[in-house]
């Protein structure tokens, strides 16, 4: 079912991210202990931004799948809409 697809895709980008922003902030703790340089800290920044523009995809594309079954099932697709 293209449901379960995309939230094991969704599951699989979160956990991308966790970990993203874990080297970011290892990343950032080296460089202000001198240890490595901001080259480093931006290689990581740039990751963890991707990884969070790539869940928010994920999101946005599970959202729009939701949207769609329960409009072929009759659903009505606006809250205020009336039945």
């Amino acid at each position: 079912m293209q449901l379960d697809a995309l939230a094991r895709q969704r599951d699989l980008n979160r956990d991308a991210l966790a970990r993203a922003q874990q080297t970011y902030d290892i990343e950032t703790r080296r460089y202000q202990k001198g240890i490595s340089g901001y080259l480093d800290v931006l290689l990581a920044e740039t990751r963890l931004l991707e990884d969070r523009r790539s869940v928010a995809r994920a999101d946005t594309s599970l959202a729009v799948e939701h949207v769609r079954l329960i409009a072929a099932l009759g659903g009505a697709t606006n809250p205020g809409a009336q039945q």
